[in-house]
Parts: structure tokens; C-alpha cells; sequence
């Protein structure tokens, strides 16, 4: 898998864990983790419950799933949407 494919691998299952954390209503609490696992803070108090880590794990289980049924989950560049007039 090339950087640029792994990076879009990631994008998209970070996109889909992200927009789950918010349908679930964890939306800060996965922002709040995802920050703290990427070291932007130095020290925190904030007790981590494993929404990030937890949603992205599920996340990508379900776009692996979705290929395993011949889904096509590539995702989309902006530059590459056509406008439907």
C-alpha cells in the first residue's frame, strides 16, 4: 500500500469513526481523544474511555468488512466530484 493510499485509508476510516461518534452524541469526547492520542496536549487529567481508539477500530472493521461483500469504499477526492446541474 503506497503513503498516499494509507493516508486516504486512514482519512476515511477516521472520516466514518467521526461522523459514528457523532450520530452516537460522543462527538467531544472522540475529538477530545483523538487530540490526546495525537499528543496535543502534554498532560492531561481527562480520563480517556476509548472512544477514539474504540471507534476507529470499528470503523475500520466495517469498511473491511464492506470490501470483503465487493463494496467499492474508496474514497473520494474533492477534486474529483463532478457538479450535477
Amino acid at each position: 500500500m503506497s503513503t498516499n493510499t494509507a493516508r486516504e485509508q486512514r482519512s476515511a476510516v477516521e472520516a466514518l469513526a467521526e461522523a459514528w461518534a457523532s450520530i452516537d452524541g460522543k462527538l467531544e469526547e472522540f475529538r477530545t481523544e483523538k487530540a490526546i492520542a495525537e499528543g496535543q496536549f502534554a498532560t492531561t487529567s481527562i480520563v480517556m474511555n476509548g472512544h477514539y481508539a474504540g471507534y476507529m477500530a470499528e470503523a475500520s472493521e466495517m469498511i473491511d468488512r464492506l470490501r470483503a461483500r465487493n463494496f467499492d469504499v474508496t474514497p473520494i477526492r474533492v477534486a474529483e466530484l463532478k457538479v450535477i446541474k
